[in-house]
């Protein structure tokens, strides 16, 4: 029997590599930085958060019943305006629905990962907290003259 290798089982805070082999079992510990590469960190965010538009929408249902869109009130972004400030967070999917009764389409949809975004907002609020701390030594300086 040829072993079976699960390359990349990914945690939160560590990731193991497991390889399987017969009957018995054995595991390496590595941490994040082993696995990921080119990490540099994220500079200049709120300048780059501050031109997003948060929106407030509700997705066209009943012109694209097809593509199963949630109904209701919706808050995100717009892909044309995340596409020109964080292009990296912007993909293509291609969605394939049913057209007629023996037809299917394909729709190609931009998304936006939201959850790439995230580190961006940290990186912001890091930035702005040096800044408020910056002005506090300012204020204080000035007090004292």
């Amino acid at each position: 029997m040829k072993p079976i290798h699960i390359k990349y089982v990914r945690a939160l805070l560590f990731s193991v590599v497991i390889s399987l082999s017969g009957s018995t079992a054995s595991s390496q510990s590595t941490t994040d930085k082993d696995i990921k590469k080119n990490i540099t960190p994220i500079e200049n965010a709120t300048a780059s958060l501050i031109q997003l538009e948060p929106q407030k929408f509700e997705y066209n249902v009943n012109a694209y019943k097809q593509l199963n869109l949630p109904k209701g009130v919706q808050y995100g972004f717009l892909t044309e305006n995340v596409l020109h400030i964080l292009p990296e967070l912007v993909t293509k999917k291609n969605v394939r629905y049913s057209y007629g009764k023996n037809d299917t389409r394909n729709a190609l949809i931009s998304t936006i990962d939201n959850n790439n975004l995230t580190p961006f907002l940290v990186a912001s609020i890091k930035e702005l907290h040096e800044e408020i701390q910056r002005l506090k030594e300012l204020i204080e300086t000035m007090k004292k003259s």
